[in-house]
């Protein structure tokens, strides 16, 4: 009788060991992913802090900020290893937006100062201008929506 429940408990413990090791290793493989998970919070939130700071200095000056675009442009490409296919899509679609901008914005400078010469060229300018700035300060709650797929921590 005694040697039936040993020759049991040990048919079961390989199984035992098995069902053990196998729960360790999925605990192990969640941890990674969490980790991971956090590692590249703080790189895409980065990505979106430059995108706002770039937004705001557009909505506050209605003009093209050279030196915030240069830390954004930088940023947006870092997305492209960040971020998934439609994310990347969107931040394309913000600098496409950038380079028209920036150039309304130098076109706007060309004709200043000359408004005179052209009176109705400058008004085109000075409205697409209002377009962009319309767009960009859009952009803040669309960046917080597509961001947020990301940068949402949920346990």
């Amino acid at each position: 009788m005694q040697k039936d429940w040993i020759d049991i408990l040990s048919a079961l413990m390989t199984p035992t060991i098995a069902v053990i090791g196998s729960v360790i290793a999925y605990q192990q493989w969640k941890i990674n992913k969490i980790q991971l998970r956090h590692e590249l919070y703080d790189r895409r939130m980065e990505v979106y802090s430059k995108l706002i700071n770039y937004l705001s200095a557009i909505v506050q000056d209605a003009w093209f900020p050279k030196d915030a675009f240069s830390q954004w442009f930088r940023a947006s490409y870092e997305g492209f290893f960040l971020f998934d296919d439609r994310m990347y899509e969107y931040l394309e679609s913000v600098n496409e937006k950038s380079r028209s901008f920036r150039s309304n914005c130098r076109n706007m400078d060309a004709k200043r100062g000359k408004v005179d010469d052209d009176e109705e060229e400058w008004k085109k300018l000075c409205d697409l201008n209002e377009e962009f700035n319309a767009w960009f300060e859009k952009q803040f709650d669309v960046a917080k929506n597509e961001f947020s797929r990301f940068l949402r921590l949920s346990i």
